[in-house]
């Protein structure tokens, strides 16, 4: 009995695994364009140590200055990253510097700082990334030409730096991982998460979905939640930015208390998924606690099941590092193997309990 139950939930787990592989090559990177109103939001909390890079960045945008605005909210810091944004926003009459002060009951994390952000964007288009990322020159065209009259939200890739630790690459390895998800699962039209730090949604969608109502209580997962509420709320489509030129970088974290906190936060809205996600979720967590039990139960079943295991998801890592220009990370491919599933499986119980902090 309990080696039919573990072969059933490693063949539903490997048919994902190949059927993930196979989808990527059905997307299509779409002509871009530059005839679309955008504003861009960065919120920043205390981040003046890091948010320069990323204002420099901005200034390179190629984009006509007549249809774009940079929008920088200064969400409470203590610091001097509201400084910096004046510093910056005086160069340019098309820049503009906001500071949100937290109110009691406001929703939490940086929700109310993007909430004030959208009122006051001028933008059909509203495009986000963080304080600690750089974008691309063609950053606004590429991510414009995916808005095609039905499509709503676009989702874009942000990798971190390369970096020369393991532990850098093994968050390299996390966010190809994390994308070639996200990019498969939008082709379908049901997303299972979007990221922040490159993330573009049409203006009148967020009050359509009653911006970030949902999930208001959580300090994290503001991209999250929109996009849930548009999947679930509208009829919009959803596209995945895989060209190259739209591609944003961000810092790798040093391991410690932040990287923790980070990773809870990220991980832990496994009882906030759609029914669909938490199904396919809730299998991937039991096959790998079956793993576990065949350790114990059924070596040999174990040693078979394994080796099925790294080969689909070689097959799955293989076509998302092609598709985003990371295959350099294979060739550390078995240690990530073993190391993510415990980084993701762990995190996503721990944060579940919602015990991580913000700034």
């Amino acid at each position: 009995m309990l080696s039919i139950l573990l072969l059933c939930l490693a063949g539903g787990y490997c048919a994902l695994m190949l059927f993930v592989a196979t989808t990527t090559r059905k997307l299509k990177v779409t002509p871009e364009r530059n005839d679309v109103s955008i504003s861009v939001i960065v919120c920043a909390r205390n981040e003046a140590q890091r948010l320069q890079p990323l204002l420099e960045s901005l200034t390179r945008l190629e984009y006509p200055t007549d249809q774009y605005e940079i929008i920088l909210v200064d969400d409470d810091s203590s610091d001097k990253t509201q400084t910096l944004m004046q510093t910056y926003a005086q160069r340019f009459p098309h820049w503009h510097v906001l500071r949100h002060i937290k109110q009691p009951g406001e929703p939490q994390g940086k929700k109310a700082a993007l909430t004030m952000g959208i009122s006051h964007a001028k933008g059909e288009i509203i495009l986000t990334t963080d304080a600690d990322c750089q974008v691309p020159v063609g950053w606004l065209k590429s991510m414009a030409g995916y808005f095609e009259p039905e499509v709503g939200m676009v989702l874009g890739f942000a990798i971190v730096k390369s970096g020369q630790s393991l532990f850098e690459r093994l968050q390299q390895f996390g966010c190809v991982c994390e994308a070639t998800v996200a990019a498969v699962s939008a082709y379908y039209q049901r997303p299972t998460h979007s990221n922040g730090q490159n993330l573009a949604y049409r203006k009148a969608i967020f009050t359509e979905v009653g911006g970030y109502t949902e999930g208001a209580q959580i300090s994290s997962g503001d991209d999250f939640f929109l996009s849930k509420a548009i999947q679930t709320r509208s009829k919009w489509r959803f596209a995945f930015n895989i060209s190259p030129s739209s591609f944003v970088t961000t810092l790798p974290e040093k391991w410690g208390r932040q990287f923790i906190h980070q990773q809870l936060r990220r991980n832990g809205k496994a009882f906030y998924l759609p029914p669909l996600h938490f199904f396919l979720a809730s299998w991937v967590f039991l096959f790998h606690v079956g793993l576990g039990v065949a350790l114990l139960m059924a070596p040999a079943l174990f040693g078979s099941l394994v080796v099925l295991k790294f080969l689909v998801e070689l097959v799955a890592f293989r076509a998302g590092a092609k598709l985003f220009g990371q295959t350099i990370l294979l060739r550390d491919f078995p240690i990530f193997w073993v190391l993510y599933p415990m980084q993701i499986i762990g995190f996503a119980v721990l944060g579940s309990f919602q015990r991580y902090r913000w700034k």
